[in-house]
């Protein structure tokens, strides 16, 4: 991939303290196809190289829930880049609802434009610290759909996790394939952390066996989509500890876990 960057993205763009000790945390510029990208990196404070995780935000964006994410993800030992994956079509802080969230802002935005950015976030990381050769990515609600597109296409993932998200829906030229559509073409293992049950989870399940894929999904009968997300009315404790868990071991199953997690 070759991107231009007219000299605008040579670094990061401000640092800011945590209260996490063990790590550290910045904002960057990544270079894309045509344009700049906001990121919010955090990462080990005493380790040259960590394997990189893509952590890839729910619909309201690169907001606190995200941010601690990707904090909690850093002190495991993890390269975490969170990219501003809405930068084109809009802000999510202007929306007071979550409906116009979803049909105003996150339906304008192409799946492959997505995808490219993505690469262009690999490719910085690798850049700044990552190690590409450890690559991982995991998405919440929104972003649980783009982690399984991502693992259909990124060959170079050795793992991903998908928390809820669109398994299928409308098709058009914005979004031609759904996660469903993908079930038979994953080199990736994909675990996908689902609240249920779902008639759709139950296909996709189907599917995935048919195709002797390596992913699976794992599904919380009693509990509501978006179960991790702390802040909101939909969180269910039990469950969101339990995937943690899951997606700690997942990764490091299929050799993206970092040698040690720190202390």
């Amino acid at each position: 991939m070759t991107t231009s960057c007219n000299g605008r993205c040579a670094g990061p763009v401000s640092t800011v303290g945590i209260e996490w000790p063990g790590i550290v945390v910045r904002a960057a510029l990544i270079c894309t196809l045509d344009d700049i990208m906001p990121a919010y990196v955090a990462r080990p404070r005493h380790t040259d190289t960590a394997p990189i995780l893509l952590l890839i935000h729910e619909v309201f964006g690169l907001d606190r829930y995200i941010r601690d994410v990707a904090h909690r993800l850093a002190a495991q030992g993890y390269f975490v880049l969170v990219p501003d994956l809405f930068i084109r079509q809009g802000d999510p802080a202007v929306f007071d609802l979550e409906q116009d969230l979803q049909t105003k802002l996150a339906a304008r935005v192409p799946d492959e434009q997505v995808l490219d950015d993505l690469d262009a976030a690999v490719a910085w990381a690798g850049q700044n610290g990552g190690d590409v050769s450890r690559l991982g990515v995991t998405g919440f609600s929104w972003g649980g759909r783009i982690a399984w597109l991502y693992a259909a296409r990124e060959r170079r993932l050795r793992a991903a996790v998908a928390w809820c998200g669109l398994l299928d829906g409308e098709r058009n030229a914005l979004r031609p394939r759904h996660p469903i559509d993908l079930a038979g073409q994953l080199d990736t293992p994909v675990l996908g952390l689902h609240g249920g049950p779902d008639a759709t989870t139950q296909r996709l399940r189907a599917l995935l066996a048919q195709a002797h894929s390596a992913s699976i999904v794992h599904e919380y009968p009693e509990v509501p989509p978006a179960f991790h997300a702390h802040y909101r009315g939909s969180f269910r404790e039990e469950a969101a500890q339990d995937g943690w868990a899951r997606m700690l071991d997942w990764f490091e199953r299929h050799g993206v876990a970092p040698a040690s997690a720190l202390d």
